[in-house]
């Protein structure tokens, strides 16, 4: 009963994040001699089938009827799992990550698809961490990124295997690890581990001082910075507070089978010795013969450089890499060193020539799309790699950084001729688009060159409108002034005035810009008017005379203003000082009633009373005054009293 004699601690928090529904799934079943836990993330959008528990109830059905940890079985339950998966894509393509953790107490296996992962802790340092099969990965792999940023890599969520495809999938599955006490297994979905890094996870590991403060810290972790891409995140923490010990006890029976053995090897002894001469004679002819097919392989492989290096002088780069490629092989099959290293300078040579033209042949579409910046940062790329080449012409690329640089010089032109024109100050305009014209005349580029002609007749355009235009930002700056001063006629028809001048002109930015200036004078003027309405409504409701229907109904002016010119904040106020004064007028309404009735009640005139009590009761109730509902419905009581004893004296 190895459960028994064993104690691992299960934790986990599995989350929606910031979407509508949560795709991670996590399930464990935990038998005598064996516990199997599995995390399942979908990446599907079905609505009414779960991926993820799909694959985890699938797992561990078979798990439950048939226990293992072999690495064979895992990949197994895995493997079924994924054609469970592909059964029920009938309607719907369903796609899943997992991660399968299988132990006997004392060790443990891992089998994951996709980018679901397994962290292994010991005193607080991550011992294994599984690899996923994404992008990023293999980019990492390749020393393309580096560990670091592994976890944050736009490529991430690139999987190259998942559950679900149909086809072979490459299924990853540990070695038989070694489980310690004190242990932590971290298994956690990508939601979790792309909002952390590998550093904070150990230093909650470290720090925390039971399983449930493990997840509960590092939920906080990516709580923290969370943005409101926040994807489906779970963790599972196990906590091996106690693993299961082996017995040791089989040393007896080894020596029995040693003792046996020993007379065997004595009585044979002539029959190996002979044996053994007969072997050394076949181990020197098979030697012999291994020799000559390394040289005849060897022989091989110097003509295919040949045949490399032709091609490489002819520059079929792409072919000649095969070659090399093909004899980098031969050469490590027979362990040439020598020449297996003079044979990946040659490759990485070829690799590095290949990753320059295709820099270059980007940078040329760039340059042919007029992305001119782009184009001339491939090309600086593409010669920084040129340099690392010895002998290598750079004569075509230096010609193509030359021009672009140019090019780029004549945009620069072309941009501030732009901001001059939007500013007004067109004859700087007009001398930048000519430099610009210049540069694209002598680089052949028509298209720009027409487009930029055309901007400086329409510069030479404005130039000799320039009076107009000054006249027009007068008065436009007249109108202004008096809006300032709250003098909104004059300054609409001064506006109205310069939007004339500007639509003569076909400045469209510009009477764009004085129709939102009229547009605001309007608003501004609407606003004010209602801003007195509401002030007129404050005063009524100050008075000693208390005005309730003046202040309504200035307040319902005011918000009927607001209304029109979308003043939401304004609407809302004026509503609760709508609302406010009608409770208060029925609240006083509800008060004179009381007041009456209680004078009623004095002078015996108890039917008045009753009558008036129910009015004011009838009002309090209507604006949800409990607690004077209360006190009147006393009132009312006590009265009924005092009516019936009178009416019994009489």
């Amino acid at each position: 009963m190895r459960k028994e004699n064993s104690k691992i601690l299960t934790n986990f928090v599995t989350e929606p994040g910031n979407f509508k529904k949560n795709r991670d799934y996590f399930a464990y079943v935990e038998l005598d001699d064996m516990v199997c836990w599995v995390l399942a993330d979908g990446l599907d959008s079905a609505q009414d089938i779960l991926s993820a528990e799909l694959v985890a109830g699938s797992i561990l059905n078979e798990f439950t009827e048939k226990p293992s940890m072999k690495r064979r079985a895992v990949k197994r339950y895995i493997k079924h799992a994924n054609q469970a998966l592909i059964n029920e894509s009938r309607i719907i393509k369903l796609h899943s990550t997992v991660l399968v953790v299988v132990s006997d107490y004392t060790s443990f296996v891992v089998g994951s698809v996709g980018n679901t992962r397994l962290y292994h802790f010991r005193k607080g340092k991550i011992l294994t961490k599984t690899k996923d099969q994404s992008v990023a990965q293999m980019m990492l792999e390749v020393d393309k990124i580096k560990e670091k940023e592994l976890n944050q890599h736009k490529e991430r969520n690139n999987l190259t295997n998942y559950l679900g495809q149909k086809g072979t999938i490459k299924i990853n599955i540990s070695k038989k690890q070694q489980l310690k006490d004190d242990d932590t297994l971290l298994m956690c979905t990508s939601g979790f581990w792309e909002n952390s890094r590998d550093n904070e996870i150990s230093d909650v590991i470290k720090e925390a001082s039971d399983v449930e403060e493990i997840t509960e810290n590092l939920e906080d972790n990516i709580l923290s910075k969370a943005n409101n891409t926040l994807d489906n995140y779970t963790m599972v923490s196990l906590a091996i507070k106690k693993a299961f010990k082996e017995k040791v006890g089989k040393k007896r029976s080894y020596k029995k089978i040693a003792t046996i053995l020993i007379p065997i090897l004595i009585l044979t002894g002539g029959f190996f010795t002979y044996k053994k001469i007969k072997n050394v004679k076949a181990m020197k002819t098979a030697r012999i013969k291994k020799e000559k097919m390394k040289l005849k392989r060897l022989a091989g492989a110097i003509k295919n450089e040949k045949e490399g290096n032709k091609l490489y002088q002819e520059k079929q780069y792409e072919e000649a890499l095969k070659k090399y490629q093909q004899v980098k092989l031969t050469y490590a099959q027979v362990k040439s060193e020598r020449k297996l290293e003079a044979i990946n300078q040659k490759i990485d040579t070829i690799k590095m020539i290949i990753t320059g033209q295709n820099l270059e042949e980007e940078g040329d579409e760039k340059f042919n799309s007029q992305e001119y910046k782009e184009a001339l940062s491939k090309y600086n790329k593409a010669q920084l790699t040129y340099l690392k080449i010895k002998d290598y012409s750079l004569e075509e690329i230096e010609s193509k950084i030359s021009k672009s640089e140019i090019i780029l010089k004549g945009v620069r032109y072309e941009e501030e001729a732009d901001v001059f024109f939007k500013s007004d100050k067109f004859m700087l305009a007009k001398e930048k688009y000519t430099i610009a014209l210049q540069i694209y005349t002598k680089n052949n580029l028509s298209q720009k060159e027409k487009a930029v002609e055309e901007r400086i007749i329409e510069a030479e355009k404005m130039i000799q409108q320039g009076d107009k235009l000054k006249r027009a930002r007068a008065i436009e700056l007249e109108g202004d002034n008096l809006f300032q001063a709250e003098d909104f006629k004059q300054a609409n028809l001064k506006y109205l005035e310069a939007k004339v001048i500007y639509s003569g002109l076909n400045m469209t930015e510009k009477i764009n810009k004085i129709n939102n200036k009229i547009n605001k004078v309007s608003v501004t003027k609407l606003s004010k008017e209602a801003r007195e309405y509401e002030e007129l409504g404050d005063m009524c409701m100050q008075s000693e005379e208390k005005n309730y229907d003046e202040a309504i109904f200035n307040y319902r002016q005011a918000k009927k203003i607001y209304s029109k010119i979308n003043m939401t904040k304004r609407i809302e106020k004026t509503d609760y000082k709508i609302n406010n004064a009608i409770i208060v007028q029925k609240y006083t309404q509800a008060e004179e009633y009381e007041a009456i009735a209680d004078k009623n009640f004095k002078e015996e005139e108890y039917e008045e009373a009753i009558s008036n009590y129910e009015q004011a009761n009838n009002i309090y109730s209507e604006i949800n005054k409990d607690k004077d509902c209360q006190r009147i419905e006393d009132k009312i009581k006590e009265t009924k009293e005092k009516k019936k004893k009178f009416l019994f004296f009489f």
